[in-house]
């Protein structure tokens, strides 16, 4: 039998029930001891309530962390820096403090708080890097992403979810690195006990916060973070040695990404696969006409392009749109970002490392758009 164990859960007989077969079908049944604190990292990111944790899973993983014998139990994150007054309206109209209070934890936003700070760790992290004091604080951390794809590292689960225990500084200078060799840097750094996806409303399409829900109905629980990403992965029609984030996971010895080597327990992964729809996927049928030229494009620019692109694509002046180190190749062409800036003087151009979705949304309909343009999480 392999020592790597994944379960699949469904939920439809109640999520705290569920959790407890997960996490104990999982072999974590024994990570929480009498007296421990307990830190759960859900992924509330500040920019949309339906590509955020469920808040009802939130609570249920809190009581059984409590049953399990925790003495202190706390919800932390660190949101996209969104404004105080926005970021306020998202965790009331997700409820989160109120449900922490029902259930006897406290939430903390990292950002109000320290973070410790870690210099030359690796030279595919930022120079300094500040991870959050809760980190180091409580006796265990429990991972709690949401299941998503995402236009920068294909899906977006357990692994990429730590992003949410650094700066708002740091967030950002790993889009200007390569994103997904950082993620891995920082997974060395932060090693959570208890990995669960929530797959109960999960996401496919455009992007990883305005997607289309999947109403998949399932839960995800391992120790082995790579191990859970993959599984998952593999679950949305995704084979997760495909994914770049996943097999330098792997490579890294972060855990294990052979599903022949990993003991899946609960529902059948099979009978339960489903073909998830990719963000390039969703833009090539939304706009058969689009030609995204990209060679040398750092994530950043790319993920805000395919932000703005839901907002702006079909308001779009423009046939080509050029990133990176690409050349521009037609005179209907608009280019994005500061590495493009050999052709500014010949294109209608963004400027940015990276461009905010609205500045290329407005760019791109050459219109002012009011509303909300989610970011990265």
């Amino acid at each position: 039998m392999n020592n790597v164990k994944v379960s699949i859960e469904k939920t439809r007989g109640g999520l705290k029930k569920a959790v407890a077969k997960a996490i104990q079908d999982a072999g974590c049944h024994d990570t929480i001891s009498t007296g421990d604190s307990v830190l759960i990292k859900p992924n509330l990111n500040g920019c949309s309530i339906k590509g955020s944790t469920s808040v009802p899973l939130i609570k249920a993983i809190a009581q059984v962390s409590y049953d399990m014998g925790a003495k202190k139990v706390i919800i932390g994150e660190g949101p996209v820096k969104v404004g105080k007054e926005r970021l306020q309206k998202y965790f009331r109209k997700m409820g989160i403090q109120e449900t922490t209070k029902e259930v006897g934890a406290s939430f903390v936003n990292f950002d109000d708080y320290e973070h410790v700070i870690h210099e030359s760790v690796s030279q595919d992290l930022p120079e300094k890097i500040g991870i959050s004091k809760y980190i180091y604080e409580v006796d265990r951390i429990i991972n709690v992403p949401m299941l998503k794809v995402h236009p920068s590292t294909v899906v977006t689960f357990s692994m990429k979810n730590l992003k949410g225990c650094t700066r708002p500084q740091d967030k950002i200078k790993f889009h200007r690195l390569d994103l997904q060799k950082a993620i891995v840097e920082l997974n060395k750094l932060v090693r959570p006990h208890i990995n669960i996806i929530d797959g109960i409303k999960a996401m496919q399409g455009t992007d990883h916060n305005g997607g289309d829900i999947v109403d998949l109905g399932l839960i995800f629980c391992s120790k082995d973070i790579v191990a859970v990403d993959s599984v998952a992965s593999y679950t949305i029609g995704i084979q997760p040695e495909t994914i770049r984030l996943i097999k330098l996971g792997n490579e890294a010895g972060l855990g294990e990404s052979d599903l022949s080597k990993i003991d899946i327990t609960g529902e059948d992964l099979e009978s339960n696969r489903r073909r998830f729809e990719l963000p390039e996927e969703a833009m090539a049928r939304r706009f058969p006409d689009l030609r995204i030229l990209k060679e040398g494009a750092c994530s950043a620019c790319l993920a805000n392009l395919m932000d703005a692109l839901g907002w702006a694509g079909g308001l779009r002046n423009f046939g080509t749109i050029v990133l990176g180190k690409d050349k521009p190749d037609v005179d209907d062409a608009i280019l994005i970002g500061n590495c493009t800036r050999k052709y500014w003087a010949e294109y209608t151009h963004v400027k940015g490392c990276p461009p905010t979705s609205m500045e290329i949304a407005n760019a791109l309909s050459k219109n002012s758009l009011s509303g909300t343009i989610f970011v990265d999480d």
